[in-house]
């Protein structure tokens, strides 16, 4: 069984904001007049077919949407997301510079096209993209740790040893400073019975497809953050080792909805009080949710997790009744811990396998 961070954001019915539990697909006001109505309407029929995995049909509908209202951006932005997925970049990158044609600061736009520019190789573009979306919203960690991979690969390109040292350095640091956090916003009791965890960067595994951000794994006793978020703020991944210890508190390779649910708690918890203003689509969703009820947080994680995994437990043996219970409850600018003594435990499961945490951001459309 595998327990991981995954990403929330896949409602193909709201809008991507700054915030990463958001929808796959674009919705936008629309003025009161007809054309653009009716390229709201073909946009909507696009965003249904691909919700349900067609792809080409919901291209035509998204084309119909542009030809019926040039000026309509979600539904290029929609096309651009589906070729990107589709591994057409060239399109994507067409589709791209359409939005910034009729949109030109808009900074959701700037940073996608700067992350695939940096992926096909043009950093120089990617770094002009990613430096004026920070212009515009100097906050978005999306753009400032695409920039500081961009700069990175650049400079391997002339020096491989000095940016391989850099990248080295940068990854050490940003790990020891996020667990700093992470370990003065836990209780005690989850700090020390973690201390035999060794925290790192680097590939994780696969889950639905998509790779995790981060994971546990019982065996090795590692928790790993997925290495494209190396050169992210430090708050941004302590909220995922926050999320990964308390999986890890288990000691045990099994997860189950009810487990990745108090882990979602915490880590929203946490980056309430620890964002300090860093926008981050992924956590600021996940924060929303939570916000607008814990409910609510807990029925996307749910529908998300059974999604990825079917097979995934409502419950798991060693979280709950058997497991150290820690609730933690925000108010005002403070975390106030709550938690009671941890059970003794007459046998430890033997079991091999990974907690992981897939991207709750998946695909986002308009």
């Amino acid at each position: 069984m595998n327990i991981n961070s995954v990403s929330l954001l896949n409602n193909p019915s709201v809008k991507k904001t700054s915030f990463g539990f958001s929808s796959p697909y674009a919705v936008q006001t629309t003025p009161a007049f007809s054309s653009r109505k009716q390229a709201e309407s073909y946009k909507e029929q696009g965003n249904a077919y691909a919700q349900q995995g067609y792809k080409d049909k919901a291209i035509e509908y998204y084309l119909k949407s542009i030809q019926e209202d040039s000026t309509y951006t979600p539904s290029y932005f929609n096309l651009a997301k589906i070729y990107y997925e589709k591994g057409d970049n060239q399109k994507a990158i067409e589709y791209y510079q359409q939005i910034l044609n009729i949109e030109p600061y808009d900074s959701e736009a700037m940073i996608d096209l700067g992350v695939i520019q940096k992926e096909v190789g043009n950093y120089r573009d990617a770094k002009l993209l990613l430096n004026q979306a920070l212009i515009i919203d100097p906050m978005n960690d999306l753009a400032r740790r695409n920039l500081l991979e961009t700069q990175n690969l650049e400079l391997a390109q002339s020096n491989p040893e000095l940016a391989e040292i850099q990248k080295s350095y940068y990854a050490q640091n940003n790990l020891q400073a996020a667990y700093a956090m992470a370990s003065a916003f836990l209780p005690p009791e989850i700090v020390n019975n973690t201390r035999d965890v060794r925290f790192k960067f680097g590939q994780t595994a696969l889950m639905g497809g998509d790779a995790n951000i981060a994971q546990y794994a019982n065996a090795t006793k590692d928790i790993t953050v997925t290495d494209k978020y190396l050169w992210a703020a430090p708050q941004i991944i302590a909220a995922y080792l926050v999320h990964e210890m308390v999986h890890a508190n288990d000691k045990d390779s099994y997860s189950s909805i009810k487990e990745e649910q108090d882990a979602y708690r915490v880590a929203a918890q946490f980056w309430m009080a620890n964002s300090n203003g860093i926008k981050d689509p992924e956590m600021d969703y996940v924060k929303e949710l939570y916000l607008q009820d814990p409910k609510a947080l807990d029925d996307k994680v749910a529908e998300v997790y059974k999604t990825k995994d079917p097979t995934i437990a409502d419950f798991s043996p060693n979280h709950g009744m058997m497991a150290a219970a820690v609730t933690l409850k925000y108010k005002m600018n403070q975390a106030t811990r709550v938690f009671n003594s941890i059970l003794n435990r007459e046998s430890e499961m033997k079991s091999i396998g990974i907690l992981h945490e897939f991207q709750l951001t998946k695909n986002l459309y308009k």
